[in-house]
């Protein structure tokens, strides 16, 4: 897995960038829209003597050859610029033609390099295109853009394509929302040359993703603006980055151009090695273009205020562009069908995964031979009568046993260095692990496991690490975490819980709350407060309590999904011995740090969604309701949110192994998880509602388990540090704004 691209696609990048940077200023583009020419063709000239006009010519016909990949990194640097080339057409139809076109259609591609000559392509039509018996072509196509400009268009007709000259046709000047020339072709017995097998296809799937790599470039470009200008523009004596208000709305913005992005990369390198799941990852990415993103433009014009209608200003680009690219590409509902008609049909077969340097968005080999282990393991190693059992009491003796089963069979130590009897996977693996256990709706040490272990191995003492350990992989050492306070929840740093040095061991008082598992934990993961001097956030110590100890208890807290598995916790005179502290007394702080680093690889695993999907596409099956095209819209929605919050645990993942771990695009995967897992349970307890019988029993179970579980993930918007703060953190981590005053 990498998302990184190699260095012939940087090189790339860099080069259309810095020329861009340089050509196509605000102040040129200002004066070629008031030129009324088609085309800045001193900006094309540029990009076609620097080889970007012939990206996806083939080298014998003097381009540079490259492939889908480079097709979107020349795209995105584009759509970032606004830039009023032919890009889009050209690139599109000569990677067309290089694949399905004859020695001498190649050929021909010369002058389309050097930026002398336009080729474009028409994939949409009003009515249908016809082939006629001599093999012209009769139709209307339409939004086909520069047409008027170019030698030749590619038509697509189904799943095949021909070359027409325009001149051949009738062409009208269509309205258009930028300065991109649009045209409406009309076909009438127009002389065509069919192109090689399946170019069709080839047309609409380069058409999508170049479209959707402009939208990439274009959202991009417009979040880069935004927060240029939150950062400086001052209102009631405040940069408006100070405010909370804009804050959780610029995060929203990075957090949709964050999923469209990982949508686009994947679409690439799929489209760039045939993958039998091209198409539908393609709809994936136009239906986070067509909605997230449109709306993410319209905010940025809001928090513009009037600053950004005025058309001096270049906002107004972006909003014009991005909402051209969604328009063209169709609705949210038309890449729903997509999607669902990708679901409606056979399960694609994979093949082994390419290797190679650069950008590689899929599992390896051996990443999906431990996904397939681990999904076969974790589908069959609870019967539904033991999930019934564990969920009556979700931390009781049914669990308990089921966690040591866990440790025996060695699935509770992925993440744990070999030196500690682990299996010492990476990050993707620990990624991997966590997917598949939440989508098989296994119960597991969560908290053990992905938070006390990893801080026991980097800060405990050889006493700690040998004594918890090998307990914790062997499923017989649980832990509940005591941070929050009633007066401290998300503002941890103001708890309360004191611990008093007295000899050799601290004596804890104080009340914690949600401590979840507390009634059946072996020990307290506990944030006590050691010391009053100095900033709130320092003199915190992290203690290890025995639960054993006669001054500690707890109250149950039943939630609204009826459970109990939480509580409020009391410490009253509660030793701790001074051996039992981890890491340094009173930089607990530091601790606490580290361990939502260690669990930013897991938030929001996909498997979250991924268990709902799984039922409610073999309900929508056995019923046969996946055949209303409701329900496919929505069975394709369910899917589209599993595979962005997949790609984007796998960014998360994969720039960890690489030494780099991402807060806020950790930040915008948490939120982007817990937001749409409460999403899906909407969709899909609307869908059971409409299209469901409860006369069914499988039915009527479906909708009683819907029902806990869509009460069970309103938590995920809050626990785990609450998604507003989530928001800050991109803020100020990813886009460089200032901390909103508390």
């Amino acid at each position: 897995m990498n998302f990184d691209l190699d260095d012939d696609a940087k090189q790339l990048g860099s080069l259309a960038a810095e020329l861009l940077a340089k050509e196509a200023t605000p102040e040129k583009l200002e004066s070629f829209e008031r030129s009324g020419e088609p085309y800045d063709a001193g900006l094309w000239a540029a990009l076609a003597q620097a080889g970007i006009a012939g990206v996806t010519v083939p080298e014998s016909a003097g381009g540079l050859g490259l492939g889908a990949v480079e097709y979107t990194v020349a795209l995105r640097e584009l759509g970032r610029a606004v830039a009023p080339v032919p890009a889009y057409a050209v690139l599109t139809a000569a990677a067309v033609l290089a694949a399905h076109g004859d020695a001498e259609q190649v050929a021909a591609l010369g002058p389309v390099a050097e930026g002398a000559e336009v080729v474009t392509f028409a994939h949409r039509s009003f009515g249908g295109i016809t082939v006629d018996g001599d093999g012209s072509l009769t139709g209307v196509a339409t939004f086909v853009p520069y047409a008027g400009q170019a030698s030749r268009v590619v038509v697509g007709v189904g799943d095949e394509a021909y070359l027409v000259r325009p001149s051949e046709a009738t062409l009208t000047l269509q309205p258009s929302a930028t300065s991109e020339r649009l045209y409406r072709l009309v076909l009438d017995r127009t002389p065509a040359v069919k192109l090689g097998s399946g170019a069709g296809v080839t047309l609409r799937r380069y058409a999508t993703l170049g479209a959707v790599a402009l939208a990439s470039g274009v959202i991009d470009g417009a979040l880069k603006l935004t927060t240029e200008y939150v950062k400086t523009r001052e209102q009631f004596d405040r940069k408006l980055a100070e405010f909370q208000a804009v804050t959780m709305q610029i995060g929203d913005v990075y957090i949709a151009r964050t999923a469209l992005d990982v949508a686009v990369w994947a679409a690439a390198w799929r489209l760039a090695h045939a993958r039998p799941d091209t198409d539908e990852v393609l709809a994936i990415a136009a239906l986070n273009a067509v909605e997230p993103v449109l709306q993410a433009l319209y905010t940025c014009q809001h928090l513009h205020g009037g600053i950004g209608l005025d058309v001096t200003y270049p906002l107004h680009r972006y909003f014009a562009e991005g909402k051209h690219r969604a328009h063209l590409l169709g609705d949210a509902e038309a890449q729903l069908d997509a999607v669902g008609a990708a679901l409606r049909g056979p399960a694609p077969e994979f093949g082994a995964t390419p290797a190679g340097d650069g950008l590689l968005v899929e599992l390896t080999d051996e990443q999906r031979a431990l996904r397939d282990e681990l999904r076969g393991y974790f589908t069959t190693c609870l019967t539904e009568d033991d999930k019934a059992r564990i969920a009556a009491d979700p931390f009781g003796d049914a669990y308990m046993e089921h966690c040591r089963k866990l440790g025996r069979d060695g699935m509770l130590g992925v993440a744990f260095p070999v030196e500690f009897g682990g299996r010492g996977y990476g990050p993707l693996e620990q990624q991997i692990f966590a997917n598949e256990i939440a989508r098989a709706e296994v119960p597991y040490p969560i908290i053990t496991l992905n938070s006390v272990a990893p801080t026991i191995i980097e800060y405990g003492t050889d006493e700690q690490k040998a004594f918890f350990l090998p307990k914790i992989l062997a499923g017989e050492c649980h832990f509940a975490i005591g941070y929050s306070e009633p007066g401290a929840g998300t503002d941890l740093a103001s708890l309360r819980t004191t611990a008093v040095l007295d000899g050799d061991h601290y004596v804890v008082n104080g009340q914690k709350i949600f401590t979840s598992g507390g009634h059946y934990s072996d020990y307290i993961w506990l944030a006590a407060r050691t010391s009053s001097e100095g900033a709130k956030h320092k003199g915190i110590t992290m203690l290890i309590v025995d639960c054993k100890d006669p001054g500690y208890s707890w109250t149950p807290i039943v939630t609204m999904d009826g459970r109990h598995h939480t509580n409020a916790s009391y410490y009253q005179d509660v030793h701790v011995p001074v051996k039992d502290v981890i890491g340094e007394v009173n930089k607990g702080w530091n601790l606490i740090v580290n361990q939502l680093n260690h669990e930013r690889v897991t938030l929001g695993p996909a498997g979250n969604i991924g268990h709902h999907f799984d039922r409610f596409a073999a309900w929508a099956r056995r019923t046969g309701a996946i055949e209303e095209p409701s329900v496919a819209r929505a069975l394709g929605r369910v899917y589209a949110y599993l595979r962005v919050n997949e790609f984007l645990n796998w960014q998360v993942a994969a720039n960890a192994a690489l030494g780099w771990l991402g807060a806020a695009d950790a930040s915008a995967t948490k939120i982007y998880g817990s937001e749409r897992m409460q999403e899906v349970g909407r969709i899909i307890g609307e869908t059971l509602a409409r299209f469901g019988d409860p006369g069914d029993p499988e039915t009527a179970r479906f909708m009683d388990i819907l029902d806990h579980a869509v009460k069970g993930a309103i938590v995920l918007t809050f626990g785990g540090g609450v998604n507003e703060i989530q928001r800050e953190l991109i803020a100020m981590l990813g886009l460089g704004l200032p901390r909103a005053p508390r």
